[in-house]
């Protein structure tokens, strides 16, 4: 087998072959045999390459191919997560946008709380204030109705001394009563004994006109005593 020159391994234009092989001698046929056979081994070398390089190449296709599909895999499914996650921070935003309106709901809820508890607090040192007062209005008023009652005690005594002053003097008229209607009965007795006397004896009679003018006299100021005493009482 003939050794193949390394400059023959390259690829040769058709034209540099001569058509018609009769003219040539058996060297130049032989050369021509070996460059035809260098550049056919050369030929099934590169196409062994082309195909092996072909077939990785398709391979590489196929892999590329797969790393498509499954980035475009991974694209669809990031564009879901994509979307899942937009309507979820829509719904996070609407949420955030709903809390933040609650919570201004809250801090205005809180500032109307704060103003009430304020104007309850002044209420109550009101309040507190009046029940001070009036604390002090009670305890002098306390001490009024103690004083009121020490003097209702008094008067209350002294109208029970009254009372029983009252009911004695009440007993000493009808005593006097009692005594007047009986001097009536001796001044009755003398009218009718001076009556009876008067023509027996005139002298007696006018003494006994005398005592029973005095005793009229002492009548009548017991009497007008007796009046006093029940104007008094009254």
């Amino acid at each position: 087998m003939a050794t193949s020159d390394p400059s023959s391994t390259r690829f040769r234009s058709a034209t540099e072959f001569p058509k018609k092989i009769k003219d040539l001698d058996r060297s130049d046929l032989a050369k021509l045999y070996s460059e035809m056979r260098d550049s056919l081994i050369f030929i099934n070398r590169s196409r062994a390459q082309l195909l092996r390089q072909s077939e990785e190449h398709q391979q590489s296709v196929e892999k590329l191919e797969k790393k498509v599909e499954h980035l475009q895999t991974l694209i669809d499914s990031s564009e879901l997560e994509k979307q899942a996650l937009t309507q979820a921070n829509q719904s996070t935003a609407a949420e955030l946008e709903r809390e933040i309106e609650s919570r201004e709901q809250l801090s205005q809820q809180n500032e109307e709380g704060r103003q009430s508890i304020e104007k309850l607090e002044k209420k109550v040192e009101h309040l507190q204030t009046l029940i001070d007062s009036l604390e002090l209005e009670k305890q002098a008023l306390t001490q009024a109705n103690q004083s009121t009652a020490a003097e209702l005690e008094r008067e209350i005594e002294s109208r029970g001394q009254l009372s029983q002053q009252n009911e004695e003097d009440r007993q000493s008229i009808e005593k006097l009563e009692k005594k007047a209607e009986h001097l009536q009965t001796l001044v009755d007795s003398l009218e009718l004994e001076k009556q009876a006397l008067t023509q027996a004896n005139l002298p007696i009679a006018s003494g006994l006109g005398r005592d029973i003018s005095l005793m009229r006299g002492q009548l009548s100021t017991t009497v007008d005593a007796i009046a006093d005493l029940d104007t008094w009482l009254l």
